[in-house]
């Protein structure tokens, strides 16, 4: 642990209960897990490459964000954070291009989700910067 100790987690709370309560775990997670039937759906209905797409880019934003849970520094977590919100820039595009087409599927309030997780990656990331 550096000098700075462990930032990401409240004082004298145990790294599982940090990550219990933190919104942007839980949200990415959440998202995750309704964007995989979405996907199979997409797949179904004869979209096998928009599917790949929006479950690579969906599920990668979750990924990196608990990746950025145990980072080798500050710089580390802010970089994963980044990365979750660059494809939460693209997840958005195929999700948008989703709603949007007439001749694509879509699933109701996939994209107000998203857009809660891209909020607090943007107001994580804007936070870890202004401490550096």
């Amino acid at each position: 642990m550096s000098k700075e100790g462990n930032w990401l987690m409240e004082e004298g709370a145990s790294e599982y209960e940090s990550a219990r309560r933190n919104p942007v775990l839980d949200k990415s997670f959440a998202l995750a897990l309704r964007v995989v039937p979405f996907t199979k759906r997409l797949r179904e209905e004869g979209w096998p490459d928009l599917a790949r797409q929006l479950f690579r880019s969906a599920t990668s934003i979750s990924a990196n964000v608990h990746e950025a849970q145990h980072p080798s520094s500050r710089a580390d977590f802010i970089n994963k954070l980044r990365i979750a919100e660059k494809e939460a820039g693209e997840t958005r595009f195929w999700m948008r291009l989703c709603n949007e087409s007439p001749d694509l599927p879509y699933e109701n309030g996939l994209l107000e989700k998203l857009d809660e997780v891209r909020a607090l990656l943007y107001t994580i990331i804007r936070s870890a910067n202004a401490k550096r």
